[in-house]
């Protein structure tokens, strides 16, 4: 379930920017709606996990009925400890927002460039090897090499091959992973090493004497690249 940070504090009509992992400007729009945060973990409990649910425990079942009915005791496969709930998995956090465009002056400027700007961000780009797609967001090498996340390929090659060898991965990181990811600012909260996973834009009616729309929106959602954690969330909240 969707859960709205109300400590955020995020009023409608702040502005959004969008900044690549190289410093460069990547949009910006004026926040339409609630800016909506989705936290999520997934729990299994222990008879899920132990697949209790078998012909074994069947059986089992099957004969404390047949002794209850006989001597007046019953029992069965299963207890109250095994609906304990252990954690599987969380998920990265998760922003929506409803970002909208008004022109003023110049509806191409102000309306139509930003919001198609906006839509290249979750889409993958022409020209990799044998005219394959390059995958928007960073490989799974860099994720798992960011020395500010842990650097496991960094430390994986230090331990092997030195601290000379580490050192290598973390400039080989740094260097490869510009524009792989983004980040996001709004009325001083920042949402660090997001990807984008969808972009709707939609145009108004009205335009100007060139044809372009004078107002335009864009629903968009994004993920932060690694699951959420306790720390990502201090992480949110202004100095």
């Amino acid at each position: 379930m969707p859960v709205n940070i109300k400590h955020l504090h995020i009023p409608i009509g702040s502005q959004i920017i969008l900044e690549g992992s190289d410093g460069d400007d990547l949009g910006y729009g004026v926040l339409m709606e609630n800016l909506d945060v989705e936290l999520n973990s997934e729990f299994e409990s222990i008879s899920d996990f132990a697949s209790m649910k078998s012909n074994v425990g069947t059986a089992i079942t099957a004969l404390g009925a047949l002794s209850r009915d006989i001597f007046g005791v019953g029992f069965s496969s299963q207890f109250k400890q095994m609906g304990y709930q252990f954690w599987k998995t969380t998920k990265p956090l998760s922003v929506k927002v409803t970002l909208e465009f008004a022109a003023l002056y110049n509806a191409k400027l102000e309306v139509s460039d930003p919001i198609l700007k906006l839509c290249k961000l979750p889409l993958p780009r022409e020209g990799g090897l044998l005219g394959s797609l390059i995958p928007p967001g960073p490989s799974i090498r860099y994720a798992l090499g960011d020395p500010k996340e842990g650097g496991v390929m960094g430390a994986i090659s230090g331990f092997l091959f030195g601290e000379e060898k580490e050192e290598t991965e973390k400039a080989d990181f740094d260097e490869n992973s510009k524009s792989s990811y983004f980040n996001i600012y709004c009325a001083g909260y920042v949402f660090s090493k997001c990807i984008c996973k969808s972009a709707v834009p939609s145009f108004g009616k009205r335009v100007d004497g060139s044809g372009y729309s004078v107002y335009g929106k864009i629903d968009m959602a994004f993920e932060t690249i690694y699951s959420a954690t306790q720390e990502l969330i201090k992480s949110l909240s202004p100095p």
